[in-house]
């Protein structure tokens, strides 16, 4: 009798699965006539539009992947804070904080802003607020919010100026 329930079970899986894979060839037969319409389409016209490219574009793009680039390693290196303060948490328990203050005493040490957020004489009100960020925005959050950002708008800037040769291409 239990062999019998196996038999029947596994006829219904294999019906099953019959089935789920003619969904899913009828799903594709859609998005298959997209791809040979509008996809090839963009790529026959993407190669007229690169022909048309001048030096300069090229330097600009060169430029905005390098910027994407650079802003890509900003992102890593605060992943790579996270990941270093999660290690230590692992390993100690104990969340080490690495604040915005860290950086900018790092790097602005000597300088007269520094000297202005280590002993303020005037504009009091405007020490307390940058100190306060200072202190409690973490330095993490700021080089991966900043990378984002930076890619977000070369991103967007290549974008429009690949649309725009786009269109210049087309009436000409």
């Amino acid at each position: 009798m239990e062999g019998h329930y196996r038999s029947g079970e596994f006829n219904k899986t294999i019906t099953f699965l019959g089935s789920f894979w003619t969904f899913i060839k009828d799903m594709a037969r859609p998005w298959k006539a997209f791809f040979e319409n509008y996809v090839l389409k963009v790529k026959n016209d993407s190669r007229q539009v690169v022909r048309k490219l001048t030096f300069l574009d090229y330097v600009i793009g060169g430029v905005s992947l390098f910027l994407m680039f650079s802003a890509s390693l900003v992102i890593l290196a605060g992943i790579g804070i996270v990941s270093y303060q999660s290690f230590m948490w692992l390993q100690d328990g104990i969340w080490q904080e690495l604040p915005l203050f860290s950086a900018f005493s790092f790097l602005l040490e000597g300088t007269a802003l520094h000297g202005w957020v280590s002993d303020p004489q005037s504009w009091l009100g405007l020490h307390n607020m940058v100190v306060w960020s200072l202190e409690n925005i973490p330095l993490a959050l700021v080089l991966i919010i900043d990378g984002m950002a930076v890619i977000f708008i070369v991103a967007a800037m290549m974008t429009m100026g690949l649309s725009l040769r786009f269109y210049q291409s087309k009436g000409k």
